[in-house]
């Protein structure tokens, strides 16, 4: 793991820290990943780039059993929670439907989505024992994911209603946590191919640290008074806009990108596809993770430099440096993940079984 994307700059970096320093196991990894989704809501409907990229972030860790993957969700809840009522509305727990998402964003159209053990639900979303409301969920997410920009996004023509409900700017981040097994258990290549998985920056971790006894520690003012500050913050209309139109439109500070950092953009973009076309050519599925890559970086980058800045953010090519080792890591490890626990036969998932555990006795020495 490159040591650097452990330590991002600005407010993602503060908030990691904090909950690295009173998690009681040492994921470093999940940290940051929990720092990302929580600022990339946070300057939700506040900030883009000139080329109209949003900080939506869908996040999603993967550990063990009892590896430390719920205290960053309970760590970014404490964050928003100190940082006041108004922050504490973004948060936003387990859905049922399409509808109760559209409700939620209909309520407050920034939301932070905290799933815990997801893995459960993208099996649910698929029709599983929640029943077919839970299927809608699945193609909500997908379009959301690229809605972010849209004025007004509408939701699904209801027959009771005479207009569908819609939101301006809808801005949804997720970070939902789940352990290999049940993620894996129900997951075919198919469910890669289709793009959902892949617009996900997944935080594998292959280790079950040691556990210690951790005193509660208050959310430090430094982090809340900016949480809080970002929240409450209104960006002024354009100049000569009328009052009118001012009082209707959502308004975003428009960050400018160096052009050192849209060259290191454009280089992943071109190495992403480069991968995709490698990966096609041995026919493995997780080329599609790297379909979305650069786009991700690109909402990292501007993430990363907003929480750099409040005044006067700039994405620098140290910020897309930062975003490209991160995506690259996390694309890497996930598609490993994926060629180890996939299978789309039960030979095939037999035989992953048996040499999982030649490894895991290997490593133990037998």
């Amino acid at each position: 793991m490159p040591a650097e994307i452990l330590d991002p700059p600005g407010l993602v970096g503060d908030i990691a820290r904090w909950i690295i320093d009173t998690a009681p196991c040492y994921q470093p990894l999940f940290a940051v990943g929990a720092a990302l989704t929580l600022c990339g809501a946070l300057f939700g409907r506040k900030v883009k780039d000139e080329y109209d990229t949003r900080t939506n972030l869908y996040g999603l860790c993967i550990g063990q059993s009892s590896s430390g993957k719920d205290y960053p969700q309970k760590a970014i809840m404490r964050i928003l929670a100190a940082a006041g009522e108004a922050a504490e509305k973004m948060i936003a727990k387990e859905v049922t439907s399409d509808a109760a998402i559209m409700s939620a964003l209909g309520l407050y159209p920034v939301r932070l989505f905290v799933w815990d053990e997801v893995g459960h639900f993208f099996t649910n979303m698929k029709g599983g024992k929640d029943g077919s409301y839970m299927k809608t969920i699945r193609p909500m997410l997908l379009q959301l994911y690229s809605s972010a920009n849209l004025d007004k996004f509408k939701g699904k023509q209801m027959a009771s209603k005479e207009e569908a409900a819609s939101v301006e700017f809808p801005h949804v981040c997720i970070w939902g946590a789940t352990s290999p097994d049940i993620l894996y258990s129900d997951m075919t290549k198919g469910e890669i191919t289709d793009g959902f998985i892949g617009r996900f920056l997944t935080f594998v971790s292959p280790t079950r640290p040691l556990p210690v006894r951790r005193k509660i520690s208050a959310v430090p003012d430094a982090i809340s008074s900016r949480v809080a500050a970002w929240v409450t913050r209104v960006i002024p209309p354009p100049a000569g806009m009328s009052a009118f139109d001012a009082h209707l439109k959502q308004h975003q500070m428009v960050v400018p990108t160096t052009q050192t950092a849209g060259d290191a953009l454009d280089e992943f973009r071109r190495e992403c596809h480069a991968k995709m076309d490698a990966e096609d050519a041995k026919s493995d599925v997780t080329n599609n993770l790297w379909s979305k890559a650069a786009e991700i970086a690109g909402r990292v980058a501007l993430t990363v430099a907003c929480g750099r800045s409040f005044d006067n953010p700039e994405v620098a090519k140290s910020d897309v440096d930062y975003a490209v080792a991160l995506v690259r890591h996390c694309v890497s490890t996930f598609s490993d993940s994926i060629r180890d626990n996939i299978a789309e036969t039960p030979w095939e998932s037999a035989k992953k079984k048996i040499l999982k555990l030649l490894e895991k006795e290997r490593r133990r020495g037998l």
